[in-house]
């Protein structure tokens, strides 16, 4: 989690050099939503508690968390394998499934990270591993940090590519791909990674209101969305000269995976969990990656 953090500050810094954001304005938000969820404190606050109560058959799991999985609250072992139900919520395996193939699995459904990670902290907390002075407390907690960063990628799938319309590679066909090009590069390379300073003052907004439904916070996503599918559209569209298929297929996903970015940090309110990892994966993508296809492209010959 550490790590993360480090990692996110860095990215944060090269994003003034790259887009003239204030960073500390950027990174103080990014505080306040940490600080309104975060591991450490709900680990801290979990674990004031005397005792957690209504577990009705001794698993690990409260009644009301049952509910949640979908076990017998009043079976510890819900799915008869020899474990209780509460350390297979914490090892991330289904209660209700016997193994080996028991895995929690994701559907095509996003779920919410923060709802999942705060039900197998309760968990890891009434089975043990999570409370102050385990021998598996470091362990568990990195867990619980790589599936945070597992789901969000789960989350973030986008779907099989469009197949591009290759032509071979001739004098002709490579200017009228420029021609189609500079334009389009000219307006990604100037207004997407801005979209990050836009984000930010969008997340001023609901850091302000606590309204994920204010107009300034919806608009951000009505506006930024299309006009990035607009962008993928644009090049699903273009012909392109086969020794420009690799990079132009880069651009493409690029730009899908921030669409996909876009979309889940929609739900930064209800998941802030996960929206600490978009946030950073998203700075990750527009300077890093789309800096990389930038230059591929800056070797574009484009007729005067």
């Amino acid at each position: 989690m550490c790590k993360m953090s480090y990692k996110l500050k860095l990215l944060l810094v090269f994003l003034v050099l790259a887009t003239g954001i204030a960073a500390f304005e950027f990174a103080d938000l990014l505080h306040t939503l940490n600080f309104r969820v975060s591991l450490p404190t709900l680990l801290s606050d979990l674990e004031s508690l005397d005792t957690i109560s209504d577990d009705t058959d001794g698993d690990g799991l409260k009644d009301t968390e049952e509910s949640y999985w979908n076990t017998d609250f009043q079976n510890p072992d819900t799915d008869g394998d020899g474990f209780l139900d509460g350390e297979e919520v914490a090892s991330g395996h289904n209660p209700t499934q016997k193994g080996p193939d028991d895995k929690i699995i994701i559907d095509g459904t996003p779920q919410n990270v923060t709802k999942k990670i705060s039900g197998l902290v309760l968990a890891g907390l009434v089975e043990g591993s999570l409370k102050e002075g385990s021998l598996n407390r470091d362990r568990s907690v990195d867990q619980l940090v790589d599936e945070i960063l597992y789901q969000t990628a789960i989350n973030s799938r986008v779907g099989e590519q469009n197949t591009l319309f290759i032509i071979p590679n001739t004098e002709e066909n490579e200017k009228k791909y420029a021609q189609q090009m500079s334009p389009l590069l000219e307006t990604i390379a100037r207004e997407d990674p801005y979209g990050i300073t836009r984000f930010a003052k969008a997340l001023e907004i609901l850091v302000k209101t606590d309204d994920d439904t204010h107009p300034d916070f919806v608009n951000f996503f009505e506006t930024e969305i299309p006009f990035i599918e607009n962008q993928i559209t644009q090049l699903n569209m273009i012909q392109v000269p086969e020794n420009w298929a690799d990079a132009h297929n880069e651009l493409m996903f690029t730009l899908r995976k921030a669409r996909a970015y876009y979309v889940l940090l929609q739900q930064t309110k209800e998941d802030p969990f996960q929206a600490n990892v978009v946030i950073e994966r998203l700075i990750t993508l527009m300077t890093e990656p789309l800096v990389a296809i930038m230059v591929k492209y800056s070797s574009i010959h484009i007729p005067q």
